[in-house]
Order: C-alpha cells, then structure tokens, then sequence
C-alpha cells in the first residue's frame, strides 16, 4: 500500500526557512544589538563548556605520578593556555557589548573609523589564532602520549 504524496504550494517551499528563522526569534532584524549580545554570550558560554570538558578530561587521564612534572601536566598546560588566549576576544566583545565595564570601549573596538584594525584587533587575532594552535598542540600532545608510552613499555 502506498503513501500519499502531500501537496505543497510551489510558492510556500522558499519561504520555509524564513518562517523558521521567525518562529526561532529572529524576528525584524537579525542584526539588532540585543540579539548580537546575545550570540556573544551564548559563544562564550558554549566554549566554556566544551574547553571545561576537555581540560577535565586531560587531567583527568593524566599519567602516573612517576613520571616528571612536564610530562605528566604538559598537554594540560598547553591545552589551558590556549584556552585562555582564545576566550580573550570573546570576553572582549561581552564587554563591549556592555559599555566596556572597566575600559573605554575605543580601547576595546576593533575596527578603527577607516575600517582597519586597531591595536587591541591585532592584538584579538593574534591571541586567537596563537590560542587554537596552543591548544591543538596540548590535545594532539595528549592524544599522541599514550601511544608514545606503549611503545616505550614494549622496548
């Protein structure tokens, strides 16, 4: 027995997304401050969780105590640095979407009037892109360890 195929105006399938983005909230403008602020605090919250989660799961499977200090905290040290230099921009916009709190917000921008970089831009994009490869480094560091180990245990 067959199914029947449901009629859908031509017409309302290109306007399935636009009815979507409005039920989830976008509402008028996608780009208004509130829903900005918004983004910014939801990213920084997300990336708290997944850096929390990784950074335990590195202490957590850290090796024996025989081992020296570096070896057994290193990818954990690594991987925290990074962290800490790729949430700098994030905390940088939650500020700035709050008036900048303890700094002038022409501390904080970004962009200067001509459309370049500030100082504090440059400063965001080197954190972040030296941030991630901190990072990568500490987690590939604990990923490779174990296999480095067994294959020490088997010489």
């Amino acid at each position: 027995m067959w199914l029947p195929v449901p009629q859908i105006p031509v017409g309302f399938i290109p306007t399935m997304p636009l009815l979507l983005v409005t039920a989830l909230g976008a509402g008028s403008s996608v780009a208004s401050q509130g829903k900005r602020e918004a983004s910014h605090h939801f990213s920084f919250g997300a990336n708290i969780v997944i850096f929390v989660s990784v950074l335990w799961r590195i202490a957590a499977e850290r090796p024996e105590s025989g081992r020296p200090c570096f070896q057994r905290w290193g990818p954990f040290i690594l991987t925290l640095l990074g962290c800490c230099l790729v949430m700098w921009d994030f905390i940088r916009h939650i500020l700035l979407d709050h008036g900048g709190v303890f700094f002038p917000e022409e501390v904080l921008a970004m962009y200067r009037d001509d459309g370049g970089l500030t100082t504090m831009g440059r400063a965001s994009q080197f954190t972040t892109i030296t941030g991630f490869v901190i990072f990568l480094t500490g987690v590939i560091w604990f990923i490779a360890a174990p296999k480095k180990r067994r294959q020490q245990q088997q010489l």
